[in-house]
């Protein structure tokens, strides 16, 4: 049987309906002039005009966010051009959604089961390193998402590009406060509501302040769950995605309603002191948890259409993370010296049903028809065991992170009569990643032979792991602007990075033992067994340029050109002991030239991004449009070659750098204002990513040869999104509540194109095959309306998501049973 779950949109799946959101003090005011306003980011690591920074970039601010009522990635992705999230959801992956950047896909997203899987998108929280968590979006200042690669300034995770999100800070000249109350409905599910406040109190007018912001989340859920019977003992027979046969059971007792709820708490303080003018210190700390009875997935070719699963156990994830900073910037006058140091600590569980899988290797069916796989207790094998008892496959992670940067930076300096700016630093990160799994079942191996007494595995543990890895890293950077004239600017930067990463993982169980199929004797103690599965050192050095040129035609339209270079670290180890079975198999790594990568370890993956870009704005400032095109060269990938597929005998995965993928597109974000009552915004991509050379040994999602031509995974071809908003002044409120208050109508519509959800190959050939097109990430389209007023001290919201009630997906899982 194959079976496939899709991630969902949360809130939108389903239509949120019949919402309802309060916000008490400190809300937006009236309409008074809708043109563009300025917005400032820090996108190379100082205060900058978005229109000024030579690169491609998209920054939602806070108005943004609440504007189109985003509270997390699967709201606010949709509306950057050139990127697509998923969620993974390989056993014990980094926590959190996963960025592709104008096609550059993360390969191998796994924590536990790729503990070297190294990200292709960088994140930060304000200055802070993190992992791809989703935090919430309550008193977020901006998101910035910078295209291309970034690991100049932002070090070697940032080869398709870099998110960050930036906080409010505490400010030492405000005292406000803000108080946000919610309610809704869900179509076909139950209730959604949230709590928020915001304070910011300075203390000492203009010297020291505290800001605090504290959110509180539910989601009820509408996803059913059918709890299938563990009589249905043949996996080949049971399907949840349409295809042989529905065993959902009638009554009640076995179906769960909308067990997808979702409940999340966060706090964040902050805090700034500016004792004089030369010296600022800002620190800040936030905390977030996330609990899920069961994660949002579906079953999404479910022929029903519904909003449902069928599972023998529920999926339960939690989530906690914590992330704390410290900034100190002093005024040198040549320039201001700042240090930035950041901890981050990351605790994950989740758990997969994995009772169909483990029954197919026990019995011998569905995808494993005829062969014992696991249950050969011994020469000759034994009858099967029974169907088990429900089997969760649970898995957890740990990570923590510590990070140091000190920076000199200056901006428009004097250099021989001509000005220039520059940034120099050093970086120094330890990271600790932990992960393990464990997969028992009581009955498990029951039908015992005599060699076997008294058992196998203690408490029957069919497969468990348990490892991680320490990376240490450390790097130095310059990067400098020359200002050759008004209009005419070069620049160029450099980042030399060494790390070292050291694994060590451990696997137990029947699986690791082989005893299983082997056979064990009287005595045999297999549960201390544990068997090396990624164990070793890897040393890596390497350096990322980039090259920048802009020309400003006048103070409303620059024109910049970047050509960048992005890298991450080996994946696989040195292993000169390399078992390849037999010398057929040695002689074909030889062949397709592997041999070197299987003995010595692979190395970085290249990407080169050349950009070529307009910033303007036109009519008074009343028109913003800012379009980008680039090519992108990403060679030496790092995958596995799949000798079988050459020749069946030599069953291994040689971890080579092989194959090339080119990248082209677009990018075009516009903004008009064409009177002060009505503003459209649209944000459109194009990407087309392609494998660029044909590589012997590596295969496709159909197991037939990749080839020059081919998709790659999770790119969505086209995305979109458009937005109106209407706001009028409303006189006869604006007399009754002592200042300006306006009513305001605003509908969204977003768009992503069909993609290759868990497959590369060739997308015809997939979409044709009547297993594999099952795993296609179907294109969606998603509308959302918002009516409200605001004031001075008040606003209130009414607002649909998902009118339409369409699936969007952010992720597929096939898992072969």
């Amino acid at each position: 049987m194959k079976s496939r779950f899709a991630q969902v949109q949360l809130g939108a799946c389903g239509s949120v309906s019949a919402a309802l959101s309060f916000m008490l003090a400190g809300a937006a005011g009236a309409a008074d002039n809708l043109a563009i306003e300025e917005v400032v980011v820090t996108a190379q690591k100082r205060e900058q005009s978005l229109q000024d920074v030579g690169v491609s970039i998209t920054a939602l601010t806070g108005d943004d966010l609440e504007a189109k009522g985003m509270v997390g990635f699967r709201d606010w992705a949709d509306y950057v051009p050139g990127i697509t999230m998923f969620q993974g959801s390989s056993a014990n992956r980094r926590a959190g959604p996963t960025a592709v950047v104008r096609g550059v896909s993360q390969a191998g997203g796994g924590q536990l089961n790729e503990v070297s899987a190294q990200a292709t998108t960088s994140y930060t929280l304000g200055q802070v390193p993190v992992f791809s968590g989703d935090p919430g979006l309550i008193d977020i200042n901006r998101i910035e998402v910078l295209r291309g690669p970034q690991g100049t300034l932002f070090g070697m995770a940032s080869m398709g590009g870099t998110v960050r999100f930036i906080p409010n800070e505490a400010r030492t000249d405000e005292l406000s406060a803000r108080v946000g109350l919610g309610f809704g409905t869900i179509h076909d599910g139950s209730t959604t509501y949230n709590a928020d406040f915001v304070g910011n109190l300075p203390l000492v007018e203009d010297v020291f302040a505290l800001r605090v912001a504290l959110t509180s989340r539910r989601n009820d859920g509408y996803i059913d769950v059918y709890t299938l019977p563990l009589d249905k003992n043949d996996p080949s027979q049971i399907f949840v995605d349409g295809f042989q046969f529905d065993s959902r059971p009638g009554d009640k007792d076995g179906v769960i309603k909308d067990a997808n709820s979702t409940k999340t708490n966060a706090g964040r303080l902050s805090a700034t002191y500016t004792p004089n003018e030369k010296l600022t210190l800002k620190a800040f700390t936030m905390w977030q948890q996330t609990d899920q009875r069961m994660k949002q997935v579906i079953d999404y070719n479910d022929q029903s259409r519904d909003w449902v699963a069928t599972r023998f156990t529920l999926e339960p994830q939690y989530d906690e993370f914590t992330v704390t900073s410290l900034e100190a910037s002093y005024d040198l006058g040549f320039g201001r010296v700042e240090y930035v140091g950041g901890y981050f600590e990351s605790e994950l569980s989740e758990t997969i049903d994995a009772t169909a899988l483990i029954t197919s290797y026990l019995n011998g069916t569905g995808a494993n028809a005829g062969v014992h796989v696991l249950d050969m207790d011994g020469p000759g094998g034994l009858p099967p065991d029974p169907w088990p008892s429900q089997t969760p496959f649970p898995f957890e992670t740990e990570t923590r992170i510590r990070s140091h940067e000190l920076r000199l930076q200056g901006y428009d300096k004097p250099l021989f009569g001509l000005r220039f700016d520059y940034v120099v630093g050093v970086f120094h990160m330890k990271e600790r990643r932990y992960g393990a799994f464990h997969v028992s079942n009581p009955t498990w191996n029951v039908n015992r032979g005599p060699n076997t007494f008294p058992i196998l595995t203690e408490g029957g543990v069919i497969i468990s792991r348990d490892g991680g890895a320490d990376y240490d890293t450390q790097s130095a950077f310059a990067d400098v602007t020359l200002h050759l004239t008004d209009k005419l600017s070069v620049g160029g930067g450099v980042r030399y990075t060494e790390s070292e990463r050291e694994s060590e993982e451990y696997g137990y169980g029947d699986f690791y033992s082989g005893r299983a199929t082997n056979g064990a004797t009287v005595g045999d103690d297999l549960t201390e067994l544990g068997v090396p599965t990624n164990v070793g050192v890897i040393k890596y050095h390497g350096v990322t340029p980039r090259f920048t040129m802009a020309y400003r035609f006048d103070d409303q339209r620059m024109l910049y050109a970047t050509a960048s270079k992005g890298q991450r670290m080996p994946s696989s180890f040195a292993q000169p002991n390399f078992d390849f079975r037999s010398p057929a198999c040695r002689a074909l790594t030889q062949q397709l030239g592997v041999e070197d990568d299987a003995l010595n370890g692979t190395t970085t993956d290249t990407v080169w991004s050349y950009d070529l870009g307009l910033k303007s704005t036109w009519l008074d400032r009343r028109l913003l449009l800012n379009v980008s095109a680039y090519y992108l060269d990403w060679s030496d990938l790092q995958r596995n070659v799949q000798l079988a597929q050459i020749d069946p005998a030599c069953n291994l995965n040689i971890p080579a750098n092989v194959g090339a993928v080119e990248v082209t597109g677009f990018e075009l974000e516009m903004v008009y204002v064409p009177v002060d009552s009505f503003i459209l915004n649209a944000a459109i991509a194009r990407t087309d990513a392609e494998v660029a050379e044909t590589v012997l040994g590596v295969n496709d999602s159909l197991g037939q040869q990749l080839e020059k031509g081919d998709s790659i995974e999770n790119v969505a071809p086209w995305t979109a999104a458009v937005g109106a908003e209407y706001r009028v002044d409303v006189p006869f409120l604006t007399e009754r509540l002592d200042g300006p208050t306006s009513a305001y109508a605003r509908v969204d519509w977003r768009y992503t194109a069909e993609r290759m959800g868990a497959n590369v190959g060739d997308k015809a050939s997939i979409k044709a095959d009547p297993i594999r097109s099952q795993f296609m990430a179907d294109s969606y389209t998603l509308t959302d309306h918002r009516f409200g007023e605001d004031s001075r001290n008040r606003a209130a919201i009414l607002y649909v998501s998902n009118v339409l009630q369409h699936r969007a997906l952010f992720y597929t899982v096939c898992y072969e049973y």
